[in-house]
């Protein structure tokens, strides 16, 4: 990993965390949508998230999967985040809708700060292909959650038309391109996971 790539991607998010989730907007892209939602439930189902869990998100950004989280499950949970804008705006969210059992901390994947074996669930969620390597992040992934946990990663289809055109004409969503599943399937078993399954889910319009 480069620290370039890392700047590149900080100053993307710090850029744009006031437009990230388009609030109170009824266009298209406003990311507080059914499918949203439906991607949320479908990675709390996966890691079989319930009371008195530790759980990890790598790439908190705004928080809306921690809110729903925290909201549903009343488990303990600590999201990492790249940006210090995107972790303030997700503090706030998550403040504003009187959640309190979170942590927030500013870091990388690629090198989570973190012991071995402390979670019991730990996930991702459109955060693998903002990182230069991936499988690194899979690997620590693994690192830090406990014997018998789960682990869980939720990517853009790189087939869909408006992934692939992202992936090629901006710089920082250039990792689409290789989020395929034999690539995810490779760098799980890479890092030892022995029980790999990779689904697609399928969302409806107007957002993918």
């Amino acid at each position: 990993m480069t620290d370039k790539w890392s700047i590149d991607q900080k100053e993307f998010y710090e850029k744009s965390v006031t437009s990230f989730d388009k609030k109170g907007s009824s266009g298209l892209f406003h990311r507080d949508n059914r499918n949203h939602l439906k991607k949320i439930k479908a990675i709390a189902n996966a890691l079989d998230l319930h009371t008195d869990k530790l759980v990890l998100e790598i790439g908190i950004g705004s928080g809306i999967h921690a809110a729903w989280i925290l909201k549903e499950k009343s488990l303990m949970f600590v999201g990492l985040e790249l940006s210090r804008a995107m972790i303030n705006s997700a503090d706030t969210r998550l403040k504003n809708s009187s959640l309190t059992s979170y942590h927030l901390i500013q870091g990388i994947g690629e090198r989570l700060c973190f012991g071995d074996n402390t979670f019991d669930a730990v996930y991702c969620s459109g955060t693998l292909h903002h990182v230069e390597t991936p499988s690194d992040v899979v690997c620590e992934m693994v690192r830090v959650t406990k014997r018998g946990g789960y682990i869980g990663i939720m990517e853009p289809n790189w087939l869909f038309p408006v992934n692939a055109l992202s992936g090629i004409m901006q710089k920082h969503e250039r990792n689409i391109l290789i989020m395929r599943k034999d690539n995810l399937k490779t760098w799980a078993e890479l890092a030892g996971l022995t029980d790999v399954k990779v689904d697609n889910l399928l969302y409806t319009p107007p957002v993918p």
